[in-house]
């Protein structure tokens, strides 16, 4: 019966190994494929604004929320990797200020149809 416990406690005591560890990127790494995915969003915003932000000459929603969404989102990302860096915070600045003109109401007016092609310059 000593034997059996002494089994038992030999059991109970044993650690399980470490979990494996992964490779995981660097600070470095995960800032520089942050800012390829802003990169990317601004591109594609001013395309869009290039565009008058029409597709087939009819109003676009990306830029009032889908590109809107990721241009802050990867901005807000690099802000904690890059805090000295003042463009993130202008960005989100420049997506809180022009909200208003980027509307599906708003492009359908045409009140801004001359200011588009120089907001995609600002990018």
């Amino acid at each position: 019966m000593t034997s059996t416990i002494t089994a038992e406690r030999e059991e109970a005591a044993t650690v399980p190994a470490p979990a494996a560890r992964h490779d995981l990127p660097t600070s470095e790494e995960t800032a520089q494929a942050l800012r390829r995915r802003l990169a990317k969003e601004l591109y594609r915003a001013e395309l869009d604004l290039s565009n008058k932000l029409r597709i087939a000459g009819k109003p676009c929603d990306c830029l009032s929320e889908k590109h809107a969404l990721m241009l802050e989102a990867a901005a807000e990302e690099l802000i904690a990797q890059e805090p000295n860096n003042p463009v993130y915070l202008e960005i989100i600045g420049w997506i809180k200020q022009n909200q208003s003109k980027v509307t599906i109401e708003a492009i359908s007016t045409g009140q801004y149809d001359d200011e588009y092609p120089r907001m995609a310059a600002e990018f």
